[in-house]
């Protein structure tokens, strides 16, 4: 079983995004939406992912950040309108098992005094772990969905590998809800509004300066 597989089997995963027209006209909508109220995630869990997402995507002098370009409200979204039931719940879960590895990593009792330095702690812990636990967390991922399988049964997955998961499946969403935004399209990645004759097998430097081709 390979790992996403692993993650879908225990609705960890939010599936694979291709952003179409209709899903990039969500993206679009969810920019321009300033009275917004999650309807999926709680307003806690909405302002944990959004934290996470923000610090993979800091917003900088030159580029806008997960907050400016509002992904969270995509996020909820999406999985509003995409994700299974099972995924929602185990995704809460995930964030409430991340939210108590944090707490105990820092020794601290009350989620109000974990610091935005101690979450990137947290994530870098996630995102860039050694070869080594990085292979126990999935062993762990892929026993779970496993014994799901066959079972018939919730998941069981410790606090460890559940955070590990829902960390780098927040990341893979913000970062193609991000470049599937308007801005980011037309602005940041190269463009062609009229797409005009198809090129194969040529050098990205001479053709977009390096960048990808927006969606």
């Amino acid at each position: 079983m390979d790992r996403r597989q692993a993650l879908k089997n225990i609705g960890l995963s939010f599936g694979a995004i291709t952003i179409t027209p209709a899903l990039s006209s969500v993206i679009q909508s969810c920019q321009s939406n300033t009275g917004w109220t999650p309807k999926v995630l709680t307003s806690d869990e909405a302002n944990l992912v959004a934290e996470i997402m923000d610090i993979i995507l800091p917003s900088s002098e030159a580029l806008p950040g997960a907050t400016d370009l509002n992904l969270i409200q995509f996020v909820d979204t999406y999985m509003d309108l995409a994700v299974e039931d099972k995924s929602i719940e185990e995704v809460k879960m995930s964030l409430q098992k991340f939210k108590e590895v944090t707490l105990s990593d820092n020794q601290k009792s009350e989620w109000n005094a974990i610091t935005k330095e101690e979450i990137e702690g947290q994530i870098a812990k996630y995102l860039k772990p050694t070869e080594t636990i990085a292979s126990q967390w999935w062993k762990a991922i892929q026993e779970a969905a496993i014994a799901a399988d066959e079972s018939g049964a919730a998941t069981v997955l410790d606090a460890e590998p559940a955070a590990f998961a829902v960390t780098r499946e927040i990341r893979s969403l913000a970062v193609n809800a991000y470049k599937g935004s308007e801005y980011i399209g037309e602005q940041v990645l190269a463009y062609a509004p009229v797409p005009g004759q198809q090129k194969g097998c040529v050098d990205l430097m001479e053709t977009t300066g390096g960048k990808a081709w927006s969606l």
